[in-house]
């Protein structure tokens, strides 16, 4: 299976209508947010075509044997706090899209706040700013490595 693409995500950028409108107080964030909708939609169509042609069970055999309990429970999260459906996420896939609060913009926060609740870690700032960085696989890794490390700094 082939990663989610960035591409659409960090190429696209608001048309100077869009701009000039997010500028104007009231009205004018009305008008830019409606046309940053049209912006996004056929991007986010794209990725919920790409997810549904996976299947969550065949995403999930692409997990390795270790990560897969916690890859289990991320894409849970991210089905929950961002609505992905299915949420048929695969190792390779970017972060940047599985974290893109595309429904109503403080997903992101949420989700991190559940990671650090559920997991029982603290994610630092710049962990965080680095997370469109990471693929699936490289965020879970870390999450798992703080996670043991506080397991293990409690026991001391």
């Amino acid at each position: 299976m082939n990663p989610l693409p960035k591409a659409p995500l960090e190429e696209t950028t608001p048309s100077r209508p869009e701009a000039f409108f997010g500028k104007i107080p009231l009205l004018g964030w009305m008008i830019a947010h409606a046309m940053q909708d049209q912006r996004f939609h056929p991007i986010e169509n794209a990725y919920k075509q790409i997810l549904t042609s996976r299947g969550r069970d065949e995403a999930l055999a692409e997990w390795s044997p270790d990560q897969r309990s916690d890859a289990a429970r991320m894409i849970t999260l991210l089905e929950e706090e961002f609505g992905w459906k299915p949420p048929a996420f695969i190792p390779t896939d970017p972060c940047l899209v599985a974290f893109w609060a595309h429904e109503d913009g403080l997903d992101d926060v949420a989700a991190i706040r559940r990671i650090e609740h559920e997991w029982g870690i603290a994610l630092s700032d710049e962990e965080i700013a680095k997370l469109q960085d990471y693929e699936l696989q490289a965020f879970i890794a870390l999450i798992k490595n703080k996670s043991q490390q506080a397991v293990s700094g409690n026991r001391q």
